[in-house]
Protein backbone atom coordinates (compact mmCIF):
# COMPACT_ATOMS: atom_id res chain seq x y z
CA UNK A 1 0.00 0.00 0.00
CA UNK A 2 2.61 2.42 0.45
CA UNK A 3 4.47 1.47 -2.08
CA UNK A 4 1.45 2.36 -4.28
CA UNK A 5 1.01 5.16 -2.28
CA UNK A 6 4.33 6.96 -2.71
CA UNK A 7 4.44 5.89 -6.69
CA UNK A 8 1.49 8.01 -7.32
CA UNK A 9 3.98 10.93 -5.46
CA UNK A 10 6.78 10.11 -8.13
CA UNK A 11 4.30 10.07 -10.82
CA UNK A 12 2.87 13.40 -10.32
CA UNK A 13 6.84 14.59 -9.65
CA UNK A 14 7.70 13.30 -12.95
CA UNK A 15 4.14 14.73 -14.48
CA UNK A 16 5.31 18.10 -13.26
CA UNK A 17 9.39 18.00 -14.25
CA UNK A 18 7.69 17.27 -18.15
CA UNK A 19 5.13 19.33 -18.13
CA UNK A 20 7.47 21.95 -16.46
CA UNK A 21 9.61 22.34 -19.74
CA UNK A 22 6.82 22.49 -22.22
CA UNK A 23 5.87 25.88 -21.16
CA UNK A 24 9.55 27.24 -21.96
CA UNK A 25 9.38 25.16 -25.21
CA UNK A 26 6.19 26.93 -25.95
CA UNK A 27 7.60 30.51 -25.24
CA UNK A 28 10.53 30.02 -27.30
CA UNK A 29 8.49 29.05 -30.42
CA UNK A 30 6.13 31.81 -29.63
CA UNK A 31 8.94 34.59 -29.50
CA UNK A 32 11.21 32.44 -31.73
CA UNK A 33 14.00 33.55 -29.42
CA UNK A 34 15.87 30.87 -27.37
CA UNK A 35 17.93 33.45 -24.92
CA UNK A 36 16.12 33.77 -22.43
CA UNK A 37 17.80 31.19 -20.31
CA UNK A 38 20.94 31.42 -20.30
CA UNK A 39 23.61 28.67 -22.68
CA UNK A 40 25.32 27.94 -18.79
CA UNK A 41 21.39 27.18 -17.44
CA UNK A 42 20.67 24.76 -20.81
CA UNK A 43 23.55 22.95 -20.71
CA UNK A 44 23.63 22.36 -17.16
CA UNK A 45 20.14 20.93 -17.46
CA UNK A 46 21.00 18.65 -20.32
CA UNK A 47 24.34 17.40 -18.51
CA UNK A 48 22.30 16.84 -15.46
CA UNK A 49 19.90 14.95 -17.47
CA UNK A 50 22.22 12.93 -18.77
CA UNK A 51 24.21 11.79 -15.67
CA UNK A 52 20.22 11.56 -14.14
CA UNK A 53 19.77 8.87 -17.01
CA UNK A 54 23.44 7.15 -16.46
CA UNK A 55 22.25 7.07 -12.81
CA UNK A 56 18.46 5.59 -13.43
CA UNK A 57 19.80 2.38 -15.38
CA UNK A 58 23.23 2.09 -13.34
CA UNK A 59 21.56 1.93 -9.77
CA UNK A 60 18.31 -0.03 -11.75
CA UNK A 61 15.58 2.06 -10.13
CA UNK A 62 11.87 1.61 -10.82
CA UNK A 63 10.90 1.67 -14.26
CA UNK A 64 8.65 4.87 -14.24
CA UNK A 65 12.45 6.59 -13.69
CA UNK A 66 13.63 4.73 -16.60
CA UNK A 67 10.84 5.73 -18.57
CA UNK A 68 10.34 9.23 -17.35
CA UNK A 69 13.66 10.26 -17.27
CA UNK A 70 14.39 9.22 -20.83
CA UNK A 71 11.56 11.71 -22.10
CA UNK A 72 13.15 14.54 -19.86
CA UNK A 73 16.26 14.10 -21.85
CA UNK A 74 14.55 14.03 -25.32
CA UNK A 75 12.48 17.47 -24.09
CA UNK A 76 15.99 19.24 -23.54
CA UNK A 77 17.39 17.80 -26.53
CA UNK A 78 14.43 20.32 -28.31
CA UNK A 79 15.53 22.98 -25.94
CA UNK A 80 19.09 22.67 -27.50
CA UNK A 81 17.59 22.62 -30.92
CA UNK A 82 16.08 25.63 -30.77
CA UNK A 83 18.99 27.86 -29.25
CA UNK A 84 20.58 26.36 -32.00
CA UNK A 85 18.12 26.33 -34.75
CA UNK A 86 16.39 30.10 -33.45
CA UNK A 87 19.69 31.64 -33.45
CA UNK A 88 21.91 30.20 -36.48
CA UNK A 89 24.71 30.97 -37.96
CA UNK A 90 25.73 32.96 -34.65
CA UNK A 91 24.91 29.40 -32.55
CA UNK A 92 27.43 27.25 -34.17
CA UNK A 93 30.18 26.89 -31.43
CA UNK A 94 26.67 26.22 -29.57
CA UNK A 95 26.49 23.14 -31.49
CA UNK A 96 30.45 22.32 -31.83
CA UNK A 97 30.34 22.60 -28.11
CA UNK A 98 26.96 20.10 -27.86
CA UNK A 99 28.43 17.56 -30.25
CA UNK A 100 31.74 17.57 -27.70
CA UNK A 101 29.23 17.09 -24.60
CA UNK A 102 27.64 14.11 -26.57
CA UNK A 103 31.10 12.40 -27.24
CA UNK A 104 32.09 13.08 -23.41
CA UNK A 105 29.14 11.20 -22.06
CA UNK A 106 29.67 8.30 -24.28
CA UNK A 107 33.11 7.94 -22.55
CA UNK A 108 31.40 7.77 -19.21
CA UNK A 109 28.69 5.52 -20.39
CA UNK A 110 31.56 2.66 -21.06
CA UNK A 111 32.18 3.33 -17.79
CA UNK A 112 28.75 2.89 -16.73
CA UNK A 113 28.70 -0.57 -18.31
CA UNK A 114 32.34 -1.54 -16.88
CA UNK A 115 30.08 -1.49 -13.43
CA UNK A 116 26.97 -0.22 -13.36
CA UNK A 117 26.21 0.42 -9.71
CA UNK A 118 29.35 2.10 -8.57
CA UNK A 119 29.65 4.42 -11.66
CA UNK A 120 25.85 5.01 -11.37
CA UNK A 121 25.92 5.81 -7.72
CA UNK A 122 28.81 8.34 -8.41
CA UNK A 123 26.94 10.32 -12.01
CA UNK A 124 23.88 10.58 -9.81
CA UNK A 125 25.78 12.71 -7.19
CA UNK A 126 27.58 14.40 -9.63
CA UNK A 127 24.06 15.57 -11.37
CA UNK A 128 22.85 16.74 -8.40
CA UNK A 129 26.90 18.46 -7.80
CA UNK A 130 25.61 19.92 -11.40
CA UNK A 131 22.35 21.41 -10.49
CA UNK A 132 23.55 23.02 -7.73
CA UNK A 133 25.72 25.26 -9.77
CA UNK A 134 23.56 25.30 -13.38
CA UNK A 135 20.90 27.50 -12.30
CA UNK A 136 23.71 30.30 -10.85
CA UNK A 137 24.87 32.05 -14.14
CA UNK A 138 20.49 32.33 -14.79
CA UNK A 139 20.38 34.32 -11.21
CA UNK A 140 23.24 36.19 -12.35
CA UNK A 141 21.48 37.20 -15.66
CA UNK A 142 18.89 38.34 -14.27
CA UNK A 143 20.21 40.16 -11.79
CA UNK A 144 22.72 41.91 -14.27
CA UNK A 145 20.10 42.60 -16.56
CA UNK A 146 16.97 43.43 -14.12
CA UNK A 147 14.87 41.60 -16.50
CA UNK A 148 13.12 38.11 -16.30
CA UNK A 149 11.76 38.84 -20.05
CA UNK A 150 12.12 35.32 -21.81
CA UNK A 151 12.53 33.18 -18.65
CA UNK A 152 8.77 30.96 -17.50
CA UNK A 153 7.35 31.17 -14.34
CA UNK A 154 5.41 28.32 -15.19
CA UNK A 155 8.28 26.34 -15.49
CA UNK A 156 9.92 27.00 -12.58
CA UNK A 157 6.80 26.14 -10.53
CA UNK A 158 6.07 23.38 -12.16
CA UNK A 159 9.34 21.91 -11.43
CA UNK A 160 8.93 22.98 -8.01
CA UNK A 161 5.95 20.95 -7.19
CA UNK A 162 7.95 17.78 -8.91
CA UNK A 163 10.33 18.37 -5.97
CA UNK A 164 7.87 18.51 -3.53
CA UNK A 165 5.97 15.30 -5.20
CA UNK A 166 9.35 13.27 -5.40
CA UNK A 167 10.98 14.07 -2.16
CA UNK A 168 7.38 12.51 -0.17
CA UNK A 169 7.65 9.57 -2.69
CA UNK A 170 11.33 9.25 -2.04
CA UNK A 171 11.34 8.73 1.51
CA UNK A 172 8.49 6.74 1.84
CA UNK A 173 10.41 4.26 -1.03
CA UNK A 174 13.59 5.01 0.68
CA UNK A 175 15.65 6.01 -3.22
CA UNK A 176 19.04 7.20 -3.09
CA UNK A 177 20.35 10.15 -0.86
CA UNK A 178 20.98 11.84 -3.93
CA UNK A 179 17.88 12.38 -5.27
CA UNK A 180 16.11 13.68 -1.39
CA UNK A 181 19.42 16.44 -1.01
CA UNK A 182 18.39 17.18 -5.08
CA UNK A 183 15.31 18.18 -4.30
CA UNK A 184 16.06 19.97 -1.14
CA UNK A 185 18.09 22.12 -3.53
CA UNK A 186 15.78 23.00 -6.24
CA UNK A 187 12.83 24.58 -3.37
CA UNK A 188 15.60 26.22 -2.05
CA UNK A 189 16.20 28.19 -5.76
CA UNK A 190 12.66 28.41 -6.78
CA UNK A 191 12.05 30.22 -3.47
CA UNK A 192 15.16 32.78 -4.77
CA UNK A 193 13.89 32.71 -8.34
CA UNK A 194 10.26 33.59 -6.55
CA UNK A 195 11.98 36.69 -4.83
CA UNK A 196 13.35 37.87 -8.02
CA UNK A 197 10.45 37.30 -10.17
CA UNK A 198 9.03 39.31 -8.11
CA UNK A 199 11.61 42.12 -8.14
CA UNK A 200 11.72 42.25 -11.54
CA UNK A 201 8.44 41.53 -12.67
CA UNK A 202 6.96 44.20 -15.25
Amino acid sequence: MYCSFALIFVTLSWICMLYSIVPQLVLNYRLQYAKGISDFTIFGNLNMNLMGIMFIFGCNLIWLYRVMGSLGCVLFLILIAQRIGYHWPESKKILAFFLLNILFFTCCLLLLVSDPAYYGNLYGWIGVGLQFVYMVPQLLKIVRTQSVEGFSFIFLTLLAGAFVFEFIGAVILDLPLSIKVNDIRGLIFYLIFCFLFWKYRR
